[in-house]
């Protein structure tokens, strides 16, 4: 089990799932990108990155669903709406088909339900009931660190069937991950280069309309590019709109994200699918499609998550993105102390231990318990201070603003001239960042990119960063 040392939480222990993350260039350039932008210029100490408060959001999401589920009498409810849903979906023929993918070919996938359905003729029912997948998962997460952090090891917390406590595994590791990741989209400065990338884009929209002058082929490029950015890439219909079922547009980083975290899955999936091949650390040959379905089931859950109030797990995304949250907690204690506008942040860890999982109207919601009423308003007072006095601090927006329009000159400079020993009409971005520009492709290619081209795709996306 990997522990880091935090300055705001002490020891963050760290899943055997979770440490195969942090080895990829795609979280490690986290480490690069400032979460507050130019504020640093007017609060000198306050240099938070997004890899720092992202660990520490994860810690607190996990805190967060294991206090909810421990301080509550509808876990087992809970987690049993949560089963129910698992099992209307394998209703679908194509769900088992999903539930084995690992590399697409078609006799593979036949030849892994063969062997799922003899091994559990009630196919995901007897899955989810089997004691050798909790012995699967408990390898996956690492037995150590469930014993240590999860609400519900073998031998303590809550006494649940396999069903249930492998949902609740399940459950516990997709909220940690959601809280991890759900700044990996965010591209330099902030939101600042996010507003450049927009700027451009209706810059490059509005000479394509009138046709004077005419777009050059690098303009064609980083036009088609910046749509897919800002609107969604679809492979399909490429400038379709990414929207969720009330029509809200995910912001770039959100899509982002979200491509980030389904290939960072998927590569996990495959690296414990070849310790099973290899028979590595625990695994056997005969734990392959334990290995797939977990990994499937993961990414299921995850990306129902990811939904928000649209999808089945909102009861998750709300500990992440609420209205008060691990996000906002990390936030006004790590940014709030580092600034020196709020040493105090109220008692987050009394605040995290009280969450309670409630139900209001068929809805499931993990909330702060009347106990820790007057954390809740410290809270709420030190983020207010910090919105007041760093975020809009007037030297800071005057420093983003000079950025901002940094970043759109060079932008604009660039695609308006051919690069050097470039022919006019090629438009072909080159592998080694030589301009801004570039930059504008290599966003893209994490969009864009299929399952071959992903490990190009995130070595150049990790270029991507505040000091390129």
């Amino acid at each position: 089990m990997k522990v880091i040392q935090d300055k705001f939480h002490g020891n963050i222990e760290v899943s055997e799932l979770e440490a195969c993350f942090l080895k990829n260039p795609m979280v490690n350039r986290l480490h690069h990108v400032l979460q507050n932008s130019m504020v640093y210029q007017v609060f000198p100490c306050c240099k938070t990155s997004r890899f720092e408060h992202s660990l520490g959001v994860m810690h607190l999401a996990g805190r967060i669903y294991s206090a909810g589920m421990n301080n509550t009498v509808l876990a087992e409810e809970y987690l049993r709406s949560i089963f129910h849903e698992v099992i209307k979906q394998s209703v679908d023929e194509n769900f088992l088909n999903w539930l084995l993918e690992v590399d697409g070919t078609h006799e593979n996938i036949i030849i892994r339900k063969a062997i799922f359905q003899q091994k559990y003729p009630n196919s995901i029912t007897d899955f989810l009931a089997s004691q050798n997948t909790v012995r699967v998962l408990y390898l996956i997460l690492g037995p150590e660190f469930l014993k240590r952090n999860s609400n519900n090891s073998l031998d303590s917390g809550l006494n649940l069937q396999n069903n249930l406590l492998i949902i609740n595994l399940l459950m516990f590791q997709t909220t940690r991950i959601y809280g991890f990741f759900h700044d990996i989209g965010h591209l330099p400065f902030s939101h600042l280069f996010e507003f450049a990338i927009e700027y451009i884009n209706i810059e490059l929209n509005s000479k394509f309309n009138y046709g004077v002058p005419e777009l050059n082929p690098r303009e064609k490029a980083t036009l088609k590019y910046t749509d897919e950015i800002i609107n969604g890439y679809k492979k399909k219909s490429s400038i379709e709109i990414n929207r969720n079922e009330k029509g809200l547009k995910l912001e770039p980083h959100e899509n982002l994200g979200k491509q980030i975290t389904t290939n960072l899955i998927r590569e996990a999936r495959e690296k414990y699918f070849n310790y099973c091949l290899n028979n590595k650390h625990g695994f056997t040959a005969t734990d392959t499609t334990e290995v797939l379905a977990i990994f499937n089931l993961l990414n299921y859950f995850w990306s129902e998550v990811k939904e928000k109030k649209n999808g089945k797990c909102f009861s998750i995304s709300s500990i992440v993105d609420g209205v008060l949250d691990a996000d906002r907690l990390d936030y006004v204690k790590r940014d709030g102390e580092m600034s020196g506008i709020s040493t105090f942040s109220g008692n987050i860890p009394r605040l995290v231990n009280h969450f309670v999982l409630v139900k209001i109207e068929n809805e499931f919601l993990f909330v702060p318990s009347i106990q820790s009423l007057n954390d809740v308003e410290d809270v709420l007072r030190d983020r207010f201070l910090i919105y007041k006095n760093l975020v809009n601090h007037h030297a800071v927006k005057r420093a983003d603003s000079i950025l901002q329009l940094a970043i759109e000159t060079s932008l604009k400079l660039c695609l308006a001239n051919p690069k050097k020993g470039q022919s006019p009409i090629d438009p072909v971005y080159s592998n080694t960042p030589e301009d801004i520009g570039d930059l504008i492709k290599y966003i893209h290619e994490v969009l864009a990119t299929d399952s071959l081209h992903y490990n190009e795709a995130a070595y150049l996306f990790s270029q991507v960063t505040d000091y390129w």
